[in-house]
């Protein structure tokens, strides 16, 4: 691998932004779970239900890369000791590498709503 393709240290990082996406979202649904005895409108438990839904949905697409990940650092780790990757390896790897910085970006923006609504859900309840 060259360094500036694929590494370690890069694998490694996919996986610490999966796991802060995961750790995020616990918090949200947790913040979420903690309101929802004051949410008294349909509107507003519609919009819980659907944010909980995305939960589930991106819990999802996470452990699926998440499991991405681990299999190519797996195929890495064989790699270093024995040759070089594949062509279809490296296009594995910036498949990845791009579906988890979709997903990172998609996140960010969603918690940034969920948040925004949370607050003026609150703000509103007070």
């Amino acid at each position: 691998w060259s360094s500036d393709v694929c590494s370690s240290d890069l694998l490694a990082s996919l996986m610490r932004t999966l796991d802060f996406m995961q750790e995020e979202q616990v918090f949200i649904k947790s913040k979420l779970n903690s309101k929802l005895d004051t949410f008294k409108d349909t509107t507003t438990l519609n919009w819980a239900e659907d944010v909980q839904q995305q939960i589930i949905n991106r819990e999802l697409a996470i452990q699926l890369l998440k499991n991405d990940v681990q299999k190519l650092d797996r195929y890495y780790q064989f790699l270093e000791i024995n040759k070089s990757p594949s062509t279809e390896q490296l296009k594995q790897f910036k498949s990845i590498q791009k579906q988890v910085l979709y997903l990172e970006n998609e996140f960010f923006i969603w918690k940034n709503k969920v948040n925004d609504y949370l607050e003026l859900t609150n703000s509103a309840s007070n």
